[in-house]
Protein backbone atom coordinates (compact mmCIF):
# COMPACT_ATOMS: atom_id res chain seq x y z
CA UNK A 1 0.00 0.00 0.00
CA UNK A 2 1.32 3.42 -0.95
CA UNK A 3 1.82 5.89 1.90
CA UNK A 4 -0.10 8.52 -0.02
CA UNK A 5 -3.13 6.29 -0.06
CA UNK A 6 -5.55 6.62 2.77
CA UNK A 7 -5.25 9.61 4.98
CA UNK A 8 -5.86 7.27 7.90
CA UNK A 9 -2.25 6.18 7.71
CA UNK A 10 -1.23 9.78 8.49
CA UNK A 11 -3.68 10.11 11.38
CA UNK A 12 -2.15 10.06 14.83
CA UNK A 13 -5.45 8.96 16.35
CA UNK A 14 -5.74 6.00 14.01
CA UNK A 15 -2.14 4.96 14.59
CA UNK A 16 -2.53 5.21 18.37
CA UNK A 17 -5.61 3.01 18.23
CA UNK A 18 -3.82 0.57 15.94
CA UNK A 19 -0.88 0.35 18.35
CA UNK A 20 -3.29 -0.67 21.12
CA UNK A 21 -5.15 -3.17 18.96
CA UNK A 22 -2.26 -5.10 17.41
CA UNK A 23 -1.30 -6.97 20.65
CA UNK A 24 -4.96 -7.99 21.08
CA UNK A 25 -5.12 -9.27 17.50
CA UNK A 26 -1.94 -11.28 18.03
CA UNK A 27 -3.31 -12.78 21.28
CA UNK A 28 -6.58 -13.69 19.58
CA UNK A 29 -4.79 -15.25 16.63
CA UNK A 30 -6.25 -12.84 14.10
CA UNK A 31 -2.75 -11.95 12.88
CA UNK A 32 0.62 -13.53 13.44
CA UNK A 33 3.44 -11.93 15.42
CA UNK A 34 5.41 -11.25 12.24
CA UNK A 35 2.37 -9.61 10.65
CA UNK A 36 1.92 -7.45 13.74
CA UNK A 37 5.52 -6.30 13.45
CA UNK A 38 5.03 -5.54 9.77
CA UNK A 39 1.97 -3.41 10.60
CA UNK A 40 3.96 -1.57 13.26
CA UNK A 41 6.71 -0.81 10.75
CA UNK A 42 4.25 0.08 7.99
CA UNK A 43 2.40 2.64 10.12
CA UNK A 44 5.51 3.86 11.98
CA UNK A 45 3.99 3.07 15.37
CA UNK A 46 7.37 3.35 17.05
CA UNK A 47 7.50 7.06 16.16
CA UNK A 48 4.32 8.00 18.02
CA UNK A 49 6.01 8.98 21.27
CA UNK A 50 8.59 11.11 19.50
CA UNK A 51 5.91 12.79 17.38
CA UNK A 52 3.85 13.70 20.45
CA UNK A 53 6.97 15.20 22.03
CA UNK A 54 7.58 17.26 18.90
CA UNK A 55 3.99 18.53 18.99
CA UNK A 56 4.39 19.63 22.61
CA UNK A 57 7.67 21.35 21.72
CA UNK A 58 5.98 23.13 18.82
CA UNK A 59 3.22 24.44 21.11
CA UNK A 60 5.75 25.61 23.72
CA UNK A 61 7.95 27.32 21.12
CA UNK A 62 4.93 29.03 19.53
CA UNK A 63 3.67 30.36 22.87
CA UNK A 64 7.18 31.45 23.74
CA UNK A 65 7.48 33.24 20.42
CA UNK A 66 4.22 35.09 20.99
CA UNK A 67 5.30 36.14 24.50
CA UNK A 68 8.75 37.21 23.29
CA UNK A 69 7.37 39.25 20.41
CA UNK A 70 4.71 40.83 22.61
CA UNK A 71 7.29 41.64 25.29
CA UNK A 72 9.58 43.35 22.81
CA UNK A 73 6.72 45.41 21.39
CA UNK A 74 5.65 46.42 24.91
CA UNK A 75 9.22 47.43 25.82
CA UNK A 76 9.61 49.61 22.74
CA UNK A 77 6.20 51.23 23.26
CA UNK A 78 6.93 51.96 26.93
CA UNK A 79 10.23 53.72 26.11
CA UNK A 80 9.19 55.20 22.78
CA UNK A 81 9.47 58.87 23.69
CA UNK A 82 12.98 58.48 25.12
CA UNK A 83 14.59 57.47 21.81
CA UNK A 84 15.53 59.83 18.93
CA UNK A 85 14.05 58.97 15.53
CA UNK A 86 17.26 57.42 14.19
CA UNK A 87 17.53 55.10 17.18
CA UNK A 88 13.86 54.18 16.82
CA UNK A 89 14.37 53.17 13.19
CA UNK A 90 17.53 51.21 13.95
CA UNK A 91 15.82 49.43 16.83
CA UNK A 92 12.73 48.53 14.80
CA UNK A 93 14.56 47.43 11.66
CA UNK A 94 17.21 45.60 13.68
CA UNK A 95 14.58 43.65 15.62
CA UNK A 96 12.76 42.75 12.40
CA UNK A 97 15.94 41.65 10.60
CA UNK A 98 17.26 39.87 13.68
CA UNK A 99 14.16 37.77 14.32
CA UNK A 100 13.73 36.80 10.67
CA UNK A 101 17.45 36.32 9.99
CA UNK A 102 18.18 34.16 13.03
CA UNK A 103 14.85 32.38 12.70
CA UNK A 104 15.40 31.49 9.06
CA UNK A 105 18.95 30.30 9.78
CA UNK A 106 17.73 28.00 12.55
CA UNK A 107 14.73 26.91 10.48
CA UNK A 108 17.03 25.60 7.76
CA UNK A 109 18.75 23.38 10.33
CA UNK A 110 16.61 20.37 11.09
CA UNK A 111 17.50 20.19 14.79
CA UNK A 112 16.41 23.80 15.43
CA UNK A 113 13.58 24.07 12.96
CA UNK A 114 10.79 24.65 15.49
CA UNK A 115 12.77 27.29 17.38
CA UNK A 116 13.51 29.01 14.08
CA UNK A 117 9.82 28.97 13.14
CA UNK A 118 8.93 30.52 16.50
CA UNK A 119 11.46 33.33 16.00
CA UNK A 120 10.03 33.97 12.54
CA UNK A 121 6.58 34.20 14.14
CA UNK A 122 8.05 36.83 16.48
CA UNK A 123 9.39 38.62 13.43
CA UNK A 124 5.91 38.73 11.92
CA UNK A 125 4.55 40.29 15.11
CA UNK A 126 7.37 42.84 15.09
CA UNK A 127 6.63 43.56 11.42
CA UNK A 128 3.07 44.56 12.33
CA UNK A 129 4.29 46.80 15.14
CA UNK A 130 6.86 48.35 12.81
CA UNK A 131 4.18 49.39 10.34
CA UNK A 132 2.39 51.46 12.96
CA UNK A 133 5.51 52.79 14.70
CA UNK A 134 7.35 53.82 11.52
CA UNK A 135 4.19 55.60 10.35
CA UNK A 136 4.17 57.42 13.69
CA UNK A 137 7.84 58.45 13.30
CA UNK A 138 7.22 60.02 9.90
CA UNK A 139 3.71 61.28 10.80
CA UNK A 140 2.00 59.23 8.09
CA UNK A 141 -1.77 59.56 8.36
CA UNK A 142 -3.89 56.70 7.05
CA UNK A 143 -6.70 54.34 8.01
CA UNK A 144 -5.68 51.73 10.57
CA UNK A 145 -7.06 48.86 8.50
CA UNK A 146 -4.70 49.65 5.62
CA UNK A 147 -1.82 48.87 7.93
CA UNK A 148 -3.50 45.58 8.81
CA UNK A 149 -3.75 44.79 5.11
CA UNK A 150 -0.01 45.32 4.61
CA UNK A 151 0.71 43.31 7.76
CA UNK A 152 -1.47 40.43 6.60
CA UNK A 153 0.09 40.42 3.11
CA UNK A 154 3.65 40.29 4.45
CA UNK A 155 2.80 37.64 7.02
CA UNK A 156 1.02 35.49 4.45
CA UNK A 157 4.06 35.69 2.15
CA UNK A 158 6.22 34.33 4.99
CA UNK A 159 3.67 31.58 5.68
CA UNK A 160 3.79 30.47 2.04
CA UNK A 161 7.59 30.60 1.94
CA UNK A 162 7.97 28.38 5.02
CA UNK A 163 4.64 26.50 4.90
CA UNK A 164 4.24 27.60 8.53
CA UNK A 165 0.82 26.98 10.06
CA UNK A 166 1.21 29.34 13.08
CA UNK A 167 2.28 32.17 10.78
CA UNK A 168 -0.58 31.36 8.40
CA UNK A 169 -3.10 31.46 11.27
CA UNK A 170 -1.70 34.84 12.32
CA UNK A 171 -2.08 36.09 8.74
CA UNK A 172 -5.66 34.77 8.65
CA UNK A 173 -6.63 36.60 11.85
CA UNK A 174 -5.03 39.85 10.68
CA UNK A 175 -6.67 39.57 7.27
CA UNK A 176 -10.09 39.19 8.90
CA UNK A 177 -9.45 42.32 10.97
CA UNK A 178 -8.50 44.10 7.73
CA UNK A 179 -11.71 42.88 6.10
CA UNK A 180 -13.86 44.14 8.99
CA UNK A 181 -12.13 47.52 8.87
CA UNK A 182 -12.68 47.83 5.12
CA UNK A 183 -16.29 46.78 5.38
CA UNK A 184 -17.48 48.81 8.35
CA UNK A 185 -15.48 51.95 7.57
CA UNK A 186 -16.45 51.99 3.90
CA UNK A 187 -13.21 51.62 2.01
CA UNK A 188 -10.84 49.24 0.31
CA UNK A 189 -11.61 46.08 -1.61
CA UNK A 190 -13.59 44.27 1.09
CA UNK A 191 -15.71 42.46 -1.52
CA UNK A 192 -12.63 40.50 -2.63
CA UNK A 193 -12.07 38.90 0.78
CA UNK A 194 -13.93 35.59 0.15
CA UNK A 195 -12.01 35.00 -3.12
CA UNK A 196 -8.77 35.88 -1.30
CA UNK A 197 -9.53 33.21 1.30
CA UNK A 198 -10.23 30.63 -1.38
CA UNK A 199 -7.24 31.55 -3.54
CA UNK A 200 -4.53 32.06 -0.91
CA UNK A 201 -5.40 30.34 2.36
CA UNK A 202 -7.15 27.16 1.19
CA UNK A 203 -4.27 26.06 -1.11
CA UNK A 204 -1.82 26.68 1.74
CA UNK A 205 -3.92 24.52 4.07
CA UNK A 206 -4.00 21.77 1.44
CA UNK A 207 -0.27 22.08 0.85
CA UNK A 208 0.44 21.69 4.58
CA UNK A 209 -2.45 19.23 5.09
CA UNK A 210 -3.45 21.31 8.11
CA UNK A 211 -6.90 20.65 9.50
CA UNK A 212 -6.58 23.66 11.84
CA UNK A 213 -5.84 26.17 9.09
CA UNK A 214 -8.43 24.67 6.77
CA UNK A 215 -11.13 24.77 9.45
CA UNK A 216 -10.30 28.35 10.45
CA UNK A 217 -10.34 29.43 6.81
CA UNK A 218 -13.77 27.83 6.37
CA UNK A 219 -14.96 29.65 9.51
CA UNK A 220 -13.68 33.00 8.20
CA UNK A 221 -15.46 32.36 4.89
CA UNK A 222 -18.72 31.54 6.68
CA UNK A 223 -18.50 34.82 8.63
CA UNK A 224 -17.38 36.97 5.69
CA UNK A 225 -20.26 36.28 3.30
CA UNK A 226 -23.06 37.23 5.75
CA UNK A 227 -21.09 40.38 6.61
CA UNK A 228 -21.05 41.22 2.92
CA UNK A 229 -24.77 40.54 2.73
CA UNK A 230 -25.40 43.08 5.49
CA UNK A 231 -23.08 45.74 4.04
CA UNK A 232 -24.54 49.29 3.94
CA UNK A 233 -27.52 48.26 6.10
CA UNK A 234 -29.00 45.77 3.68
CA UNK A 235 -32.01 43.72 4.73
CA UNK A 236 -32.03 40.61 6.87
CA UNK A 237 -33.04 38.64 3.78
CA UNK A 238 -29.78 39.57 2.04
CA UNK A 239 -27.83 38.46 5.10
CA UNK A 240 -29.67 35.14 5.24
CA UNK A 241 -29.20 34.51 1.52
CA UNK A 242 -25.45 35.11 1.90
CA UNK A 243 -25.45 32.93 5.02
CA UNK A 244 -27.12 30.06 3.16
CA UNK A 245 -24.80 30.44 0.17
CA UNK A 246 -21.74 30.36 2.42
CA UNK A 247 -23.01 27.33 4.34
CA UNK A 248 -23.82 25.39 1.19
CA UNK A 249 -20.47 26.27 -0.40
CA UNK A 250 -18.55 25.15 2.70
CA UNK A 251 -20.58 21.94 2.98
CA UNK A 252 -20.13 21.11 -0.72
CA UNK A 253 -16.40 21.85 -0.58
CA UNK A 254 -15.98 19.65 2.46
CA UNK A 255 -17.82 16.79 0.78
CA UNK A 256 -15.75 17.20 -2.37
CA UNK A 257 -12.52 17.28 -0.42
CA UNK A 258 -13.55 14.21 1.56
CA UNK A 259 -13.77 12.27 -1.70
CA UNK A 260 -10.08 12.95 -2.43
CA UNK A 261 -8.12 10.32 -0.57
CA UNK A 262 -5.02 12.34 0.27
CA UNK A 263 -7.12 15.23 1.69
CA UNK A 264 -9.84 13.17 3.32
CA UNK A 265 -8.98 14.30 6.84
CA UNK A 266 -9.43 17.97 5.84
CA UNK A 267 -13.00 17.60 4.58
CA UNK A 268 -14.97 17.05 7.82
CA UNK A 269 -14.25 20.51 9.30
CA UNK A 270 -15.71 22.36 6.30
CA UNK A 271 -18.59 19.87 6.03
CA UNK A 272 -19.58 20.24 9.69
CA UNK A 273 -19.21 24.02 9.72
CA UNK A 274 -21.25 24.30 6.53
CA UNK A 275 -24.01 22.05 7.90
CA UNK A 276 -24.15 24.01 11.17
CA UNK A 277 -24.31 27.26 9.21
CA UNK A 278 -27.18 25.97 7.08
CA UNK A 279 -29.05 24.75 10.16
CA UNK A 280 -28.63 28.13 11.90
CA UNK A 281 -29.74 30.01 8.79
CA UNK A 282 -32.78 27.74 8.48
CA UNK A 283 -33.72 28.49 12.08
CA UNK A 284 -33.59 32.25 11.56
CA UNK A 285 -35.42 31.90 8.26
CA UNK A 286 -38.39 30.48 10.17
CA UNK A 287 -39.04 33.85 11.85
CA UNK A 288 -42.26 35.53 10.77
CA UNK A 289 -40.57 38.93 10.37
CA UNK A 290 -38.20 37.52 7.75
CA UNK A 291 -41.08 36.21 5.66
CA UNK A 292 -42.84 39.55 5.89
CA UNK A 293 -39.67 41.29 4.71
CA UNK A 294 -39.38 38.84 1.83
CA UNK A 295 -42.93 39.65 0.80
CA UNK A 296 -42.21 43.36 0.79
CA UNK A 297 -38.90 43.05 -1.04
CA UNK A 298 -40.38 42.73 -4.59
CA UNK A 299 -42.46 45.88 -4.05
CA UNK A 300 -39.31 47.89 -3.42
CA UNK A 301 -38.23 47.31 -7.00
CA UNK A 302 -41.57 48.32 -8.52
Amino acid sequence: MNKDKGSLSDSGRFRSALRDEIPKWVDQGLVGASQGEELAVRYRLGDLERESTRLLAAVIFTLGGLLLGGGLIAFVAANWERFPDAVKLLLLLGALAGFHGVGFTLWRRGAWKRLGASLILCGCLVFGANIGLVAQIFHVQSDWWRGCGAWAAGTLAVAWALTSIPVAVLALVISFVWFCGCLFEGGGIWFLYPPILCALFVPLALRAKSRALHGLTAGAFLLALPFLGGENGRSGVAILLAWVAAGFAAWAWGRRLGAVERFRNLGPAATVLGAVSLAAASYFWSFHEIWEEMGEAPRAFL
